[in-house]
């Protein structure tokens, strides 16, 4: 499951809210990730009921800069 942050518009309010947004991507074998990583998730074909994306790449650490 990777979860983002977004920041939206409320027009009538003339505010900002922030948004979370989660989505489910398979994680392939050969990509090795952990909790807090900048991965790259690309659409593909439905693999199940919720699994409409693939992890791509590996962009950085949650340490890295």
């Amino acid at each position: 499951t990777i979860e983002f942050e977004r920041t939206k518009l409320i027009s009538k309010y003339e505010r900002y809210i922030k948004t979370k947004t989660k989505m489910h991507a398979r994680l392939p074998s050969e990509i090795d990730v952990e909790v807090g990583d900048y991965i790259q998730v690309q659409e593909c074909r439905p693999l199940s009921k919720i699994l409409h994306h693939v992890v791509v790449k590996k962009i950085r650490g949650r340490d890295e800069k």
